[in-house]
């Protein structure tokens, strides 16, 4: 692929090769609020919840150990991706 008309990129990894299957259950009835509020978990509200934890304010994610082996980008690295002047 090009990263534009004059740079080409060399593809060395791609996103999304993992996958996983979240199951989340919750009352078989509806639950009037009044009666059940705060004892019972909504179950949209707990996916939600653990959705959003999954990436911290910076878009880094928060699994433990998830980066562990994966090496930090040296300087040098890092000044040759900003060189490029992609920015989203």
């Amino acid at each position: 692929g090009m990263f534009d008309p004059q740079t080409p990129a060399i593809t060395t990894g791609l996103r999304g090769i993992a996958k996983l299957d979240l199951v989340v259950t919750g009352p078989d009835k509806d639950l009037h609020s009044g009666m059940f509020g705060g004892a019972a978990m909504n179950p949209a509200r707990v996916l939600s919840r653990i959705l959003a934890d999954l990436h911290d304010e910076t878009g880094r994610i928060t699994l433990e150990g998830f980066y562990d082996g994966v090496p930090e980008l040296s300087n040098a690295q890092r000044d040759q991706w900003e060189s490029l002047g992609f920015d989203v």
